[in-house]
């Protein structure tokens, strides 16, 4: 059951955000460009479904024709590697492709950089100067873009192998983790399970505050101004200080999550929280798309019948939530239907929006692309090959388009 419990939560929400410094500037600034800033204003790709944090906004504005570039094998790397890839990074020049058992990074004209076995568990993030992951064994390691190891290399507090981070919000100075520990072996001796929240000081290697809870978190967002915490929990949303991990408010939600599963959640550009769930009615039982603000607030709420599970709700510049429910893309502005568009009948489909508010939808091995009134602007087959995708495509500031199957990376200009 313990298996099935982890395997389940294969989401690591983790926010990685991208600080550039401009000439001229001051020297605070001129050291910030040295670490790995976390700054919203130029903000490229988390870790997971192209932008988790952003609601899959990427800071690129779209052009409506692609024609293939490269796609690149990776039996050419390894013939007997196995990728299911579930993310792709983009970083200036770089692209990471993230699966379950393996990071790959190819440099945007395709050729092999860097290369690593990693367990599913691990989170990965492109920095401004630098990536951080874990090993297997739970260090956290720091390398800049030419592969060199940076820092001290430490075992994260409370991190063992029946937990894993929900949130990650590294630096080069220290951590700051949201972790979730599963349960002890069942009996007399067993454990419960708990979740914790610190800061660790890297330098120092000193923990600067703690705080462990019982219970289970399903998700863990940051908000839109890096200050505060959103875990979503059974029947509750609890906030909390970056700053100090302290409680800051907490209400009540009457919804059911799938057991022992990430809740499918967002933050939307104005950090309303966007969630798909299931509310018990009179004995009904309704899959909904529910917005609340963290005051509380119920806002809207909007009925669905066969949604899509594989990606958190996708949110633009202008209020609106996309998702795919069934053989539809909606569109949701205020509760209410903006438009649809039928989908050719697939096992996935993924979403990333643009800056402009397009939006870039992975159907299958289809590649389309809407405009922000829902005319569909483009469609290309990606492969004819036998080719399965499971990552949302990613953009690049050159805006190529990449695409990850499983069996080779695919690039469009």
């Amino acid at each position: 059951m313990l298996g099935n419990y982890i395997k389940s939560l294969t989401f690591i929400l983790i926010l990685a955000f991208c600080f550039s410094c401009k000439a001229g500037e001051n020297d605070i600034n001129k050291t910030k460009e040295s670490i790995m800033a976390f700054e919203i204003n130029n903000i490229a790709y988390p870790i997971r479904f192209a932008n988790y944090q952003r609601n899959s906004i990427v800071p690129i504005e779209m052009k409506s024709k692609w024609k293939p570039l490269w796609l690149k094998p990776y039996a050419e790397i390894n013939e007997d590697i196995t990728v299911l890839p579930y993310t792709l990074l983009i970083k200036d020049d770089y692209v990471g492709v993230r699966s379950k058992n393996e990071m790959i990074i190819y440099d945007i004209a395709g050729n092999l950089k860097y290369q690593t076995p990693l367990s599913w568990s691990t989170g990965v993030i492109f920095g401004n100067s630098a990536l951080t992951y874990m090993l297997p064994s739970q260090q956290l390691i720091g390398q800049d873009y030419e592969f060199n190891q940076l820092g001290h290399v430490r075992t994260i507090p409370e991190l063992t192998e029946l937990s894993y981070e929900l949130l990650l919000i590294p630096t080069l100075d220290d951590v700051r983790a949201v972790v979730q520990f599963t349960g002890g072996p069942k009996g007399p001796k067993g454990k419960p399970p708990k979740y914790f929240l610190y800061r660790y000081l890297r330098e120092q290697r000193h923990v600067d505050w703690f705080f462990e809870y019982d219970g289970i978190v399903n998700a863990a967002l940051l908000t839109n101004d890096e200050k505060t915490i959103v875990l979503i929990k059974p029947n509750e949303v609890a906030l909390f200080n970056v700053d100090d991990g302290k409680t800051k408010s907490s209400f009540e939600i009457d919804l059911e999550f799938v057991p022992d599963s990430p809740a499918i959640a967002s933050l939307d550009i104005n950090d309303n929280l966007i969630i798909q769930a299931k509310r018990i009615k009179d004995e009904n039982t309704q899959q909904l798309l529910i917005a609340f603000t963290l005051d509380g607030e119920e806002l809207w709420s909007y009925p669905l019948n066969e949604p899509y599970d594989l990606q958190p709700p996708a949110c633009d510049n202008n209020g609106r939530i996309f998702i795919i429910d069934g053989l539809q893309l909606l569109c949701i502005k205020d509760g209410e239907v903006d438009w649809t568009a039928i989908l050719t009948p697939a096992e996935r489909n993924y979403i990333t929006i643009t800056a402009d508010n397009h939006a870039v939808v992975l159907n299958g091995s289809l590649l389309a692309l809407f405009a922000p009134d829902g005319e569909k602007l483009y469609e290309r087959l990606i492969t004819k090959t036998d080719e399965q995708f499971y990552a949302p495509p990613a953009l690049d500031k050159e805006r190529h388009v990449f695409v990850a199957g499983q069996k080779a990376l695919y690039c469009f200009e």
